[in-house]
C-alpha cells in the first residue's frame, strides 16, 4: 500500500493490481490530494470501511475482484464516496455493469491523458466535497427541527385546527358551567315561562302571575309571550 499526498485533501482511493500504474497516478495526483494506493481489493473494501474517502479509481480487470464488483460494493459501504473506473476502450461491457451496479460518476479509458486524468479528479473531488457538505447541513437541520420541539428550547407552536377546537370546547364548557350553577337549573323547566304581552307579568308558577321586574330578581329568563286572563278579558272583550 501506498499513502503520499497532501494531509488534509480529500482523500482519493486508487486500485489497480499493477504497481506501476499505481506509482503514476499517485506521482500526478499526490501535490493535490490526499493518496492512498493498493493493488488489493480486499485491502481497499477495508479503507472503504475505515477511512473517508472522497474518491476511489479502480481498474477494471484485477485477479481476485473485478472494478465494477468493487465499485458496487464501495457503493454500499460508502455511498458518499465518487466512483470512477479505469478501463480499456474496448470493455464496453464492464463499463455497463459499473454504471448499473456501481453508479459510477465516470470511467476513463486506457491508456488516459494526465492532464484529463487530473482534471477529472478534481471535478469528482469537488462533488464528493459538496455532496459531504450538504449531507452535514442537513444532519443540522434535522437536529435543529427536532430540538424546536423541546419546549424548553423554543417558541409555542402556531395553534393547531385541534388546538381551535379544544378551546371552543372549553368556552362552551365553561358557559354551560355557568348555566348549571344559575338560581333556575335548567332540568327544572319543562315548558317556557308565560309572559303576559300587554302587561309584561309572568306566571312564576301554576295560576300565579307576577310583575316581570320582580320575576327577574329571584328567577331566569326563559320566557315566552302569551296574555294573562284579565288582560285576554280586557283586550277581547274590547275588541268585541
Amino acid at each position: 500500500m501506498i499513502r503520499k499526498g497532501k494531509p488534509g485533501a480529500p482523500k482519493v482511493l486508487v486500485v489497480d493490481d499493477e504497481i506501476e500504474v499505481l506509482e503514476s497516478v499517485v506521482d500526478l495526483l499526490r501535490k493535490e490530494f490526499d493518496l492512498v494506493a493498493t493493488t488489493s481489493a480486499d485491502e481497499a473494501v477495508h479503507l472503504l470501511e475505515t477511512e473517508d474517502v472522497a474518491l476511489l479509481l479502480t481498474d477494471q480487470r484485477m485477479p481476485k475482484m473485478l472494478g465494477s464488483q468493487l465499485l458496487a460494493r464501495a457503493m454500499h459501504i460508502s455511498p458518499g464516496t465518487t466512483r470512477i473506473l479505469f478501463t480499456a476502450y474496448s470493455d464496453i461491457e464492464a463499463v455497463i455493469q459499473a454504471v448499473n451496479k456501481g453508479q459510477v460518476y465516470q470511467y476513463i479509458s486506457k491508456p488516459w491523458e494526465p492532464d484529463r486524468l487530473l482534471e477529472i479528479v478534481r471535478t469528482a473531488t469537488e462533488k464528493s466535497t459538496l455532496a459531504a457538505e450538504n449531507r452535514r447541513l442537513i444532519q443540522e437541520l434535522t437536529e435543529a427541527v427536532e430540538s424546536r420541539k423541546d419546549p424548553k428550547d423554543s417558541e409555542p407552536n402556531p395553534p393547531t385546527e385541534f388546538d381551535r377546537l379544544a378551546q371552543q370546547n372549553h368556552e362552551l364548557q365553561a358557559t354551560l358551567d355557568k348555566l348549571n350553577n344559575s338560581f333556575w337549573h335548567i332540568e327544572r323547566l319543562r315548558d317556557l315561562l308565560p309572559i303576559c304581552m300587554s302587561c309584561g307579568k309572568v306566571e312564576a308558577e301554576k295560576g300565579k302571575w307576577m310583575d316581570l321586574l320582580d320575576f327577574f330578581k329571584t328567577n331566569t329568563l326563559f320566557l315566552s309571550h302569551t296574555y294573562c286572563p284579565p288582560c285576554r278579558t280586557a283586550f277581547f272583550d274590547d275588541e268585541a
